[in-house]
């Protein structure tokens, strides 16, 4: 029996909303495309999940975890109900899916550039080109 100051863990199988603000905070610095970088975010989790006494976590149900949250209440209308991670996790993976996007062009473009070099600036300018595409080619068609 724990001691009344002391939290108990939480189920292996919840996570808990502190846990989940932990999970998009490492998710949004380390913006993980392929395996070894949900291992980085797994490993800065588990420091996390020991200072806490949460269950440590492994990086394919970190990873479940992040891409099922803004997809279970994506079909469903906002409501003001709804957690305030859900519209944060949609906003990362959009962030993620435009880095991603970003870095295979640049691939594929030019071997010798990689994304880490572009200015921040290039980066946002990047996203509101996209923005701006996707309004031009939504009027055209409308």
């Amino acid at each position: 029996m724990p001691d009344q100051g002391q939290a108990r863990p939480t189920s292996p199988r919840n996570f808990s909303e502190p846990e989940i603000d932990v999970l998009l905070s490492l998710v949004d610095e380390h913006m993980p495309i392929g395996q070894e970088r949900w291992k980085l975010v797994e490993h800065f989790y588990e420091e996390r999940a020991s200072e806490n006494r949460w269950c440590a976590r492994d990086w394919r149900v970190l990873k479940r975890k992040y891409e099922r949250s803004p997809h279970q209440l994506a079909r469903a209308p906002a409501k003001p109900t709804n957690p305030s991670w859900i519209s944060r996790a949609k906003a990362i993976e959009t962030e993620i899916r435009v880095r991603a996007e970003l870095e295979y062009e640049l691939r594929k473009g030019e071997q010798t550039s990689k994304l880490e070099q572009l200015q921040p600036y290039t980066f946002l300018l990047a996203i509101l080109g996209l923005g701006v595409y996707v309004l031009y080619t939504k009027s055209r068609r409308g």
